[in-house]
């Protein structure tokens, strides 16, 4: 990598009922490091959604920007 060189990265999360990602969708981004933005995203924890006083499986959307 170069001292310098930044990429952005647009995901999408989806979130089950239990806060945790159940899947990450890439939009965009360079490739070098969708893995690790897609790897790093799978760890987060999301409070749920509530629809109807129940927690609901939801999409989230995600940008990162990763600077050296």
């Amino acid at each position: 990598m170069i001292e310098g060189w930044s990429a952005d990265y647009a995901l999408e999360a989806v979130v089950a009922e239990n806060g945790t990602v159940e899947k990450v969708n890439i939009i965009s981004g360079n490739p070098v490091l969708t893995r690790p933005a897609s790897d790093a995203l799978k760890h987060w924890k999301f409070t749920p959604v509530v629809v109807d006083g129940k927690p609901a499986k939801a999409l989230a959307p995600i940008n990162i920007n990763f600077k050296l």
